[in-house]
């Protein structure tokens, strides 16, 4: 779970667009290309009947992702939010870089993946690939790039098939959109209840259905193009994830491809 002394947010609240409108400064200043991505890029192609908030504004940029240069990269965004009144907190944690927008009426955690010079080579024909098929999106007046639903749907497929063997969950019986959104708020509830009694099984499994629950929103309201699926598919298989695994796991949330 993420701190509970952060507010949640949906992506249409004025301090997320302003996260988004000083994110959009470091491209155009930095010369950066990259994209939004997480929870709130979902909910870029949702309905707000659909919006399900969020504490984090989950960011990537094509850079190498130095901690030494993430407050020089962060500069535009520093530059564009301060005279709104916001202050700013820098953190590394173990698999991000982060800064914390915050002002008296609410806060914003922003989060840029951290990558080791090696794993970014490695990987940078892929965010090269994402960034390319990355769709621009209007919300609140305010333009950005987001990550394509499939993209995003194979992040979060991914995870949660990681997930459930890495912490021996099992996916819900029920996978319909009624039923995932049902057990999400059930577990939710029940997590802030037991807070900090929390244990990371439950917190995996927390992730596990909204994961599950945003890739079946994507599909009904954004849909996949299966060639891009398939093509950026390659890209994730690996030891817990390959291409029968996903079409699995598409079955069980009842998303055919060829539609």
């Amino acid at each position: 779970m993420k701190p509970l002394h952060l507010q949640p947010h949906c992506i249409e609240d004025p301090i997320v667009l302003d996260g988004i409108r000083g994110i959009n400064s470091v491209k155009e200043i930095k010369k950066f290309k990259g994209y939004v991505g997480g929870g709130m890029a979902v909910q870029g192609y949702l309905p707000k009947e659909e919006y399900r908030d969020t504490i984090d504004l989950d960011f990537t940029l094509l850079w190498n992702g130095r901690w030494t240069n993430f407050k020089d990269v962060m500069e535009p965004l520093v530059d564009s939010l301060k005279k709104e009144g916001y202050h700013f907190e820098y953190q590394k944690k173990g698999m991000t870089y982060e800064v914390t927008l915050s002002k008296p009426e609410g806060s914003l955690l922003l989060q840029h993946p951290r990558k080791s010079p090696g794993n970014y080579e490695r990987n940078k024909s892929c965010l090269e690939r994402e960034i390319s098929n990355s769709r621009v999106l209007t919300k609140g007046g305010v333009s950005y790039s987001a990550l394509s639903p499939e993209d995003l749907a194979l992040h979060k497929l991914c995870r949660s098939l990681t997930f459930k063997d890495r912490y021996s969950l099992s996916f819900p019986n029920h996978c319909d959109m009624a039923s995932l959104k049902k057990s999400a708020d059930a577990l939710r509830a029940e997590l802030k209840d037991r807070w900090p009694s929390v244990e990371i099984q439950d917190v995996a499994r927390f992730r596990l259905i909204n994961d599950l629950l945003d890739v079946r929103c994507l599909a009904t309201h954004a849909g996949f193009n299966k060639s891009y699926f398939e093509e950026s598919s390659v890209d994730w298989e690996c030891e817990r994830a390959n291409s029968t695994d996903f079409s699995r796991l598409l079955d069980r949330l009842e998303i055919d491809l060829s539609k």
